[in-house]
């Protein structure tokens, strides 16, 4: 049976400290607007006045999916070309971390094909070439999901970040995730469901009906909590996302701050809060993506995305395009004068 790391909560005793440093600075009252308030979580996270978050990573989790044999997406199976891309350094999350600093791990959580490795290596964690279909049957056994989510504590557990962002590649996990996400909150598929990789409406109904085939397939109703969240795992999750989960819940066991990427990371962040609801503690949500149920996800949440880009593209693109937000912030409270201090000069 999985052991649910133990997660303390965030100490919110630094709070008025960190609203008192932002109301002296040499600024109107509230002109930082929701950047204000990123900088207060952000200093009563860290105990800081002058918090910095220069160590940071992005795991980026890849497997593929047994529903994608149902079409539920634009495209065929090719996890596999994409996470090579990657490798190769010539995916759009290479170009976004180059840019902001952050570095990136590649892991393979479970592919139908092999891999080609180039200049930036591969982690393997492969537990299967791919899911089954979920449709018809569980997504992965007992034992596996729960080395998925080992899988993943480990992973931040080892990590010297700072600060980690999530991020994930399957052909098909959008599908997985929206049907999680109902799942876990009693959805019709069609209420959570969206075009993924770029469905028209013909594609998105179809889709819908594949993930309710999955819905009613089996019962959670007598179960609650952590159990009801490995179930739902089980038989609708992915090898990606389960070792996210675990990500999640590794890093706030050692007081990481976690940045979420689009629905896909939202979901796995209610997975995680299923299993200790303390994790959200340790929570960011960099945006919200095009997908129609993320932002109920954040609501149920209680995050408010940083940016509103319309993106979809998932690889924690998102996340990384916020660090310059979350740099901005560390660097005003780093520099700003206070009101006194510029008074006096």
């Amino acid at each position: 049976m999985f052991k649910v790391p133990r997660i303390d909560r965030v100490d919110q005793s630094f709070a008025t400290k960190a609203k008192n440093k932002l109301d002296s600075l040499a600024i109107p009252q509230g002109a930082l607007g929701d950047l204000g308030a990123l900088a207060e979580t952000l200093m009563t996270f860290q105990k800081s006045l002058t918090p910095s978050f220069k160590k940071r990573e992005l795991f980026l989790c890849a497997a593929d999916h047994g529903i994608a044999v149902k079409g539920v997406s634009q495209y065929p199976q090719i996890t596999d070309k994409i996470l090579t891309c990657a490798s190769y350094q010539g995916a759009v999350i290479n170009a976004l971390c180059k840019t902001h600093d952050c570095h990136l791990f590649l892991i393979d959580c479970g592919l139908i094909n092999d891999v080609k490795q180039s200049s930036l290596s591969i982690i393997s964690q492969v537990l299967d070439n791919g899911t089954k279909d979920f449709s018809v049957e569980a997504a992965m056994s007992s034992t596996q999901c729960e080395k998925a989510l080992n899988n993943g504590i480990y992973l931040a557990t080892q990590s010297e970040a700072q600060l980690i962002l999530l991020g994930e590649m399957g052909i098909g996990n959008t599908s997985s995730a929206a049907a999680m996400f109902a799942k876990l909150y009693n959805l019709e598929a069609e209420q959570c469901v969206g075009a993924g990789t770029g469905l028209d409406k013909e594609g998105i109904k179809h889709k819908a009906q594949i993930i309710q085939q999955g819905l009613d397939r089996f019962s959670i109703e007598e179960l609650e909590g952590e159990e009801k969240a490995f179930e739902i795992l089980r038989q609708l999750g992915g090898f990606e996302l389960a070792t996210l989960v675990g990500i999640c819940l590794g890093a706030a066991q050692q007081g990481k701050l976690i940045l979420l990427d689009g629905f896909l990371s939202a979901v796995v962040a209610l997975i995680a809060k299923e299993f200790n609801p303390a994790v959200l503690d340790y929570m960011l949500a960099s945006h919200v993506s095009h997908e129609q149920a993320h932002k109920h996800a954040l609501e149920l949440l209680g995050k408010q995305a940083l940016l509103d880009l319309k993106m979809r593209l998932g690889e924690g693109s998102g996340a990384v395009l916020a660090l310059p937000l979350i740099d901005s912030v560390c660097a005003i409270l780093e520099s700003t004068m206070t009101l006194d201090e510029a008074l006096s000069v």
